[in-house]
């Protein structure tokens, strides 16, 4: 009987028939099993079949007995020379067939370990040196090269199993039989522990980053406008349309990160004798990074967090403390025409300790492979043991034509350049990321990355603040499907794939790129941060939410830092912890001296509190730092309106609309109601029909403003303003699904003029109290959560 339920046994011994024959086989399993009983508490159980169909009729069908047999925890085959051998029972119906039952079965064939490494739970014992196409052969069926514990007695000509009266001295080998025995202990117990420990396994954390479990690149800037106002001014303001909260997509794992395995890649220096090579030097951290990110055991903090230290001099174990990682990779290239000489070192930060260096003096065109090489350099370093799939996607270099990789490299670095401007100032280097891209297409039209490369630059291209317009992300999905018609391991091209279905409200399609995106690269934080949107917005699970958010602010140190601490001061706005809000908040404008937002999240508390001179006086002081902001404008327009000042507020609010014509249904709602109390009851009407029908269309097409039931609350609003109770009262029952109502949501009806016809109704309240309940039982959920994790780390507002 296994220690977990469900499985049969704990171990199965498999083997071939001539490697028992001397009772090598039973005296391993007899020697192991005092061994176990020695070195884990619990009694392990093991199947060893001392008389296997093996050597008998290798031909036969499996015995059905068998089939459950293998529902074990741990298969251990003792690798001979005899058993790779595709015709064998042994093969066949034990090594292979438990290496397709163990794929699918809950805990996958891969378990995190204790340590932070990845173990399979296919444990081989070697005792011969094995023939090269063997070796081969168990590679292709492991997808992984073959790693085990070795019993092999070598001497000069002698090759056979090890055995316990061997003397360490006369084996070239050096092991002792005792000493491989322990070994083998102790890799069962570490990967029985790794099983009882099943959270925190690799496919565990899949599911935490895909939400369905509590869990917690390079970053995507999609928009320039502000976090919390632009959450608020969707509901609050009722902004009918297109908003998808671009400016939370920055950038998973568990909160707080781990540091142990975790990783600074800093600017490699160009160290050739033309300055214009650097583009080559800055391509070549970035996809060193770019691979690295591809470990899931690894977290690497982003691109544009190392930026800032580039042309420094700055002490590495500085920077590591300043990052919050535990390794620091180091290097310097030189590029010389055809040719380029790249150096590299890993230094432990705590110690300064040089963990491992390398020189590679190549041609340019094994670039790629010199990049795939460097990143699993580290991971050796580290420790880390790769999975098939991590191992296949760091190797998954593919051809390329240099011409257009050189292109492709230019192109990166000006969209590099584009984030550090912003998108006022880094129109230029926009316009100059297109050109070179396209060249790249040009000289090479199946490199699968200058495709999704385009298919950002024009999100980046289509950004109004507060959506991207359609042209610019159909072009972003016609990119990344070509793109992985080429290569479906592009992760980028999922990420783009799931902007597009999430900004079409199809957030299951949106959820499964996001989750392939994620799979090809655990450490992507644009995905970290979308999916805790999705998961506190749409799912109501704020604690899975916030989770991922806060891994991705840990991983994205650099110019989006300031967006997503901001992003993570709206959650928790939306789910009532204001207190929370305002530190992260007032962590973003110590970075980048920007108060605007501070003033604005004051200004919104006192509208709460119907405090409107305090709330208007925060307002205006946030137009002083910046008076071109058309969320402050319209926000004073809705502080107007509360306090009466109709004409006021009316001019804002046309203002405002004037930049936003293509879209009449925006703010039609607000602006009618303004026309209303100044006594224009045929303009009133002629806005209200403008915004029912708008809507109206974006239920039809299930927009996110119809997935977060604004699209109702508006309809709600319109029909109790102009005496259609029943009506707003189905709508209101419509907004009532929602899992989790945010609580300025919930003010705001309490509070809206539109429904102030119906807000002392019994339904009404009904309704209201409903909301409230299940909002505050998600905020305990979360004080709860902040209390127990947040408080194990502090984030640092650093640069």
């Amino acid at each position: 009987m296994a220690i977990l339920s469900g499985f049969e046994y704990d171990i199965f011994i498999s083997y071939r028939h001539n490697d028992n024959r001397s009772s090598w086989v039973t005296e391993f399993v007899n020697t192991l099993q005092e061994e176990l009983s020695a070195t884990i508490k619990e009694p392990i159980s093991v199947y060893f079949d001392k008389n296997p169909h093996d050597g008998l009729l290798e031909t036969h069908n499996v015995d059905k007995s068998l089939q459950g047999k293998l529902k074990c925890l741990i298969f251990v085959p003792i690798i001979s020379q005899t058993y790779c051998d595709t015709n064998s029972f042994a093969w066949q119906h034990e090594f292979c067939a438990f290496n397709k039952l163990v794929k699918d079965d809950e805990f996958g064939r891969d378990i995190k370990l204790s340590n932070g490494n990845v173990a399979s739970r296919i444990l081989p014992v070697k005792i011969h040196d094995v023939d090269a196409e063997d070796k081969l052969l168990l590679e292709s069926e492991l997808g992984d090269v073959l790693r085990s514990i070795e019993f092999i007695y070598k001497s000069a000509g002698v090759n056979r199993p090890l055995k316990p009266n061997d003397e360490r001295t006369e084996n070239s080998n050096h092991t002792y039989y005792r000493d491989q025995i322990n070994k083998v202990a102790n890799a069962i117990k570490e990967i029985i522990t790794g099983l009882k420990n099943y959270g925190s396994s690799p496919r565990a954390a899949i599911k935490s980053a895909t939400g369905r479990l509590l869990s917690t690149e390079p970053a995507v800037r999609l928009s320039s406008s502000k976090s919390l106002a632009f959450a608020l001014l969707i509901g609050i303001l009722s902004v009918a349309g297109y908003f998808i909260f671009n400016n939370t997509v920055k950038g998973s794992g568990t909160y707080p990160a781990s540091v142990e395995k975790s990783i600074a890649v800093l600017p490699f220096k160009n160290i050739g004798k033309d300055n214009s090579d650097e583009y080559f030097s800055d391509g070549m951290t970035e996809e060193v990074i770019n691979y690295l990110a591809k470990v899931g055991e690894l977290n690497v903090i982003s691109r544009t967090s190392i930026e800032q230290y580039k042309g420094q001099s700055k002490d590495p174990r500085t920077i590591a403390n300043e990052l919050g990682v535990s390794y620091i990779l180091t290097g310097s290239v030189r590029k010389a025409g055809n040719t380029f000489r790249i150096s590299v070192q890993l230094i432990e930060a705590e110690t300064g300790f040089n963990l491992w260096s390398s020189e590679y003096d190549k041609d340019i065109t094994d670039v790629l492979q010199v990049q795939s090489d460097i990143s699993k350099e580290v991971t050796d370093a580290l420790k880390i043991v790769l999975t098939a799939t991590e191992r296949k996607n760091i190797e998954n270099v593919g051809p390329v034509e240099l011409t257009a990789y050189d292109f492709y490299l230019k192109a990166r670095s000006e969209l590099m350049n584009y984030r550090i401007a912003g998108p006022i100032r880094g129109q230029e280097h926009l316009k100059n990321a297109f050109g070179l891209f396209r060249n790249s297409l040009a000289a090479d039209p199946e490199f699968a990355r200058t495709h999704s490369g385009i298919g950002v630059a024009h999100l980046y291209n289509g950004d109004f603040g507060v959506y991207i317009d359609q042209p610019s992300l159909d072009s972003a999905k016609r990119l990344a499907d070509k793109a992985l018609e080429i290569d479906n391991q592009t992760d980028e091209a999922y990420y783009l794939r799931g902007i597009y279905y999430y900004n079409y409200g199809n957030s299951e399609e949106a959820v499964l790129n996001f989750e392939k995106a994620l799979e090809i690269n655990p450490n992507y934080v644009d995905v970290m941060m979308i999916l805790g949107r999705i998961n506190e917005e749409i799912n109501g699970d704020y604690v899975t939410g916030l989770a991922q958010m806060h891994q991705g602010v840990q991983l994205g140190r650099g110019p989006e830092l300031t967006v997503n601490l901001r992003a993570l001061g709206t959650a928790y706005f939306w789910i009532g912890l204001y207190d929370k809000s305002e530190e992260f908040y007032k962590n973003a404008t110590l970075l980048d001296k920007d108060t605007a937002d501070v003033f604005f999240l004051k200004s919104e508390k006192e509208r709460m509190a119907h405090h409107y001179e305090q709330s208007l006086h925060f307002i205006n002081e946030a137009f002083r730092s910046d008076s071109s902001n058309w969320i402050y404008m319209d926000q004073k327009a809705w502080v107007l309106s509360l306090m009466g000042r109709y004409q006021e507020a009316l001019k804002l609010r046309l203002e405002w609309k004037s930049n936003y014509e293509a879209d009449p249904g925006i703010m039609s709602n607000r602006i009618g109601y303004l026309y209303w109390k100044l006594g224009d009851k045929k303009k009133a009407h002629e806005y209200f029909k403008r915004a029912v029908e708008h809507a109206q269309t974006g239920i039809q097409k299930n927009q996110l403003y119809a997935q977060w039931k604004f699209a109702y609350f508006d309809l709600a609003g319109v029909s109790a303003f102009l005496g259609e109770r029943e009506k707003a009262y189905q709508y209101l029952d419509e907004v009532n699904k929602r899992k989790v109502v945010p609580f300025w949501m919930i003010t705001l009806m309490k509070d809206d003029p539109l429904l102030e016809s119906i807000n002392q109704d019994d339904h009404f309240k009904k309704i209201l109290r409903e909301m409230e309940n299940r909002s505050l039982a998600e905020r305990d959920k979360v004080a709860k959560w902040l209390e127990k994790e947040l408080m194990k780390t502090k984030i640092e507002p650093r640069l």
